[in-house]
């Protein structure tokens, strides 16, 4: 198992100086990226997750000078050269090198970078026991700042916020909008199970619309579980009977205890554990009529 970098086609490791000082996605954070997991050596909806990254990069007027089957192709390398059984990419598209200067129009062209690395391995008991989640006092970023619909590298908020969840032996921390509205996690969304219906907060709440997400709306609405998208308090959420999140890497992961408050009965409970069911059989389809990378 083995990290592999891949800067602009250079492939490399993380002993090696590919990417420059002067890049303003290092400067600045002026950059986007995506997460990717494997299953069975093949990027999982890898079209939808590069969808996503050219219009976070649009967003912030990062103009992406390679074709997406060039991207492809240099995934497919640094993929074959990493020789993981399974892996977690995270592919960059930063501004580029240019001045130190704000201003549009300082960077000449933009850097891709391509990190893989094996995938993490997560303990059965993380989904049989369910795990522990916070609330933080850090706060999604309000209306009027960096659009939630742009992934953008610039992560502090989240980094702060699951540094507060761990201080508090959590998990995972949960995040409030400006509202004192539950948004979502620091690297995941958050969904809300009572008598058998399934909620999960809006768009309209300040989140980043998470493709496991998308995936889990459509799973359960297929599999006849009710699911609404609406607004959901803290209060909402600790009287819940059961709660989980979703992320690409974790996939979907039950919440068992939120701060000193046990949820339901303290165990994983019936529907997110039919969720997962239905999440790994829905990637098993999808996979089955996904071709390899090339």
């Amino acid at each position: 198992m083995s990290i592999r970098i891949n800067v602009d086609g250079q492939m490399g490791t993380e002993e090696d100086r590919l990417l420059s000082p002067l890049d303003q996605g290092f400067l600045f954070g002026a950059s986007v990226y995506e997460t990717i997991r494997t299953y069975d050596g093949v990027p999982f909806v890898l079209e939808r997750h590069l969808e996503r990254l050219r219009a976070s990069a649009e967003a912030l007027g990062i103009d992406i000078d390679v074709s997406m089957e060039t991207l492809t192709e240099r995934l497919r390398a640094t993929l074959e050269e990493a020789g993981n059984a399974e892996s977690s990419i995270r592919i960059v598209i930063s501004a580029g090198i240019g001045a130190i200067d704000y201003r549009a129009g300082s960077a000449r062209k933009p850097t891709v970078v391509i990190i893989v690395r094996p995938l993490p391995a997560f303990p059965e008991s993380l989904y049989q026991s369910g795990a522990k989640a916070a609330f933080v006092t850090v706060m999604r970023a309000s209306r009027g700042n960096l659009s939630p619909k742009i992934k953008s590298s610039n992560l502090l908020n989240n980094i702060m916020a699951l540094r507060q969840a761990h201080e508090k032996g959590a998990y995972e921390a949960l995040l409030l909008n400006g509202r004192g509205e539950v948004c979502e996690g620091s690297m995941s969304n958050v969904f809300v199970v009572r008598g058998g219906a399934v909620a999960t907060p809006p768009l309209s709440s300040g989140l980043l619309e998470g493709i496991t997400r998308e995936h889990v709306i459509e799973i359960a609405r297929g599999n006849g579980i009710e699911l609404e998208e609406k607004t959901c308090t803290p209060e909402d959420l600790l009287g819940a009977d059961e709660v989980f999140i979703t992320a690409s890497a974790r996939e979907v992961v039950p919440i068992v205890r939120v701060d000193e408050t046990t949820i339901g009965d303290g165990k994983p409970g019936p529907v997110t554990q039919k969720i997962i069911k239905c999440y790994q059989v829905h990637v098993r389809a999808l996979m089955s009529t996904t071709e390899t990378v090339d």
